[in-house]
């Protein structure tokens, strides 16, 4: 819908309540919108012939009855074979009689508003408007896409060290078949844990801070807070 700018604190507390506008903020706001577009009128005024739908308004009608006198456009019959009683009876000119000769013609109309007085204006079409594409609708898009998490428990490619670690203390024997999330909550430290609620802080600190005053790369990369095997092996 179209916003009055001189009203901003009025919208706000009809339809964004979590949203604080107060009256001074809102008169400063309409004074920049009126500095930066001089022209700018509300409430707008309706176009005569059919343009392209126009994006956040709400979406397109069809089967109106546009007057070929006054270009209004009124609402239209279930099959649009005869003048509606809304064409009918409107006034093409409140000072002058209504033109015998007008005609109406079907179009697809959109609306400024929800208030009578923003009236019907004619679009090419009643198709859905598509959204503009922004960064976050394509992030959005791509979260959609993926796959469903699977919740077979992965083995490591690591053989050398985390592998070998726990078929020799037959560590898949004992979870083979168990619930996944089940064994999460069993070793997942949360910040709220009664006796260790910063363990992975205070790890992640120590290792780091060795890590860093180590010269060889190898034993720097042993101890590193980033290789899988170090990073479950500890958490």
């Amino acid at each position: 819908m179209c916003i009055n700018p001189q009203k901003l604190h009025e919208h706000t507390s009809k339809r964004h309540k979590d949203f604080k506008v107060s009256k001074a903020e809102s008169d400063d706001f309409f004074v920049v919108i009126s500095q930066t577009w001089p022209n700018l009128i509300y409430i707008p005024v309706p176009p005569k012939e059919p343009i392209n739908p126009i994006y956040a308004l709400k979406e397109p009608r069809r089967g109106f009855q546009m007057c070929s006198h006054c270009r209004r456009c009124t609402q239209g019959t279930h099959d649009n074979a005869n003048q509606s009683q809304s064409f009918s009876s409107h006034r093409c000119s409140k000072d002058l009689p209504n033109p015998h000769n007008r005609v109406f013609s079907v179009t697809s109309v959109q609306t400024f508003g929800n208030h009578t007085s923003h009236g019907w204006f004619p679009v090419f079409d009643a198709t859905p408007i598509a959204s503009p594409s922004t960064p976050w609708r394509s992030y959005q898009a791509r979260m959609d896409a993926r796959p469903s998490p699977s919740l077979t428990m992965a083995i490591t490619p690591n053989y050398r060290v985390f592998h070998q670690f726990i078929s020799k203390e037959r560590w898949p024997e004992l979870v083979d078949g168990k619930d996944v999330k089940t064994l999460m909550s069993l070793v997942e430290l949360k910040s709220n844990d009664p006796v260790l609620p910063h363990l992975r802080r205070h790890i992640h600190a120590h290792l780091a801070y060795y890590q860093a005053r180590l010269d060889s790369h190898y034993v720097r990369r042993l101890i590193s807070t980033r290789p899988r095997y170090t990073r479950l092996s500890l958490l």
